[in-house]
């Protein structure tokens, strides 16, 4: 723990981003759906690791938080067309 890095988190960001196989491991799909997971996906993990990480400093396990200035992927949002009626 003591030898992790804000450089390995954003290492480990761009891997999940650009390399990571989607759905590895998963028990229903077994064919090869490309590399690179989703944005939701990712930051998920990184407020997972963030989280244990909090953990960790206020227990004095570690003497800083690698995560403090890592940041989450912005989400891109599908856009809704509304609805217009003509009268």
């Amino acid at each position: 723990m003591h030898e992790i890095t804000p450089e390995i988190c954003r290492n480990y960001m761009h891997y999940l981003t650009v390399e990571a196989p989607k759905y590895k491991g998963h028990k229903y799909i077994q064919n090869d759906h490309g590399k690179g997971l989703s944005s939701a996906t990712i930051n998920m993990r990184i407020r997972a690791l963030k989280v244990a990480f909090n953990f960790w400093f206020q227990e004095e396990f570690v003497r800083k938080n690698p995560l403090d200035n890592i940041r989450s992927q912005k989400i891109d949002q599908d856009k809704i067309e509304s609805l217009q009626l003509k009268l």
